[in-house]
């Protein structure tokens, strides 16, 4: 953990013995043999040291048992995912002018249904304005015409044109400090797993 500085088997190797290995080893073989980070990652779109500058520790997963009011827009984005990707739904506060990230969720293994039953409670509680989902593939088109979806959920179609804008974007906030993501190991290592020409590792 990064953010707070913390080792993940201290009783093997604790925070400064791991960050004197980083020293010796370097950046890239640090990664590849103690963080398990593919070779690929290095030529990832958004690069680790830029993704750790809006990291926010502090920020804590938003609880979905309780109503989570506010006056603030909140817009969140579901991938709906395949078998090389996990499904994954990210919802954001835009306090001021930054964006803040309050929940973000993976649905392993989980089926349309189940998931569609989830979003729409997650938009109650967490009072979500926004929801777009990939519908490159139209697997909610069903679910879409017999009306059994939200009226918040707004599909989007990715094309290279939507997806280079996109990309474009959350590059811009990042480097203008204008989001804040939850610490979340496997999340920022997916974000990392884009390439330069936005493929993603599966």
């Amino acid at each position: 953990d990064e953010a707070n500085k913390i080792a993940l088997w201290p009783e093997w190797m604790n925070w400064d013995e791991l960050m004197k290995r980083r020293h010796e080893k370097g950046e890239r073989i640090f990664r590849q043999e103690f963080l398990c980070s593919p070779a690929s990652t290095e030529n990832a779109y958004i690069t680790k040291d830029r993704l750790d500058k809006v990291v926010n520790p502090k920020l804590v997963n938003s609880d979905m048992k309780h109503d989570r009011p506010t006056e603030n827009d909140v817009f969140a984005g579901y991938d709906i995912g395949k078998h090389g990707h996990p499904a994954h739904f990210s919802v954001f506060e835009q306090v001021k002018n930054k964006r803040i990230q309050i929940y973000q969720k993976f649905f392993d293994g989980w089926d349309y249904n189940k998931q569609i039953e989830f979003l729409r409670e997650a938009i109650k509680k967490l009072h979500i304005d926004r929801l777009w989902y990939d519908n490159t593939r139209g697997e909610f088109e069903g679910f879409e015409e017999n009306g059994e979806l939200p009226e918040e959920m707004l599909p989007v179609s990715f094309s290279l044109k939507t997806k280079n804008k996109m990309a474009a974007a959350f590059d811009k906030a990042i480097s203008k400090n204008e989001i804040e993501l939850l610490n979340d190991a496997r999340m920022l290592e997916q974000i990392q797993l884009v390439d330069g020409d936005l493929h993603a590792i599966e």
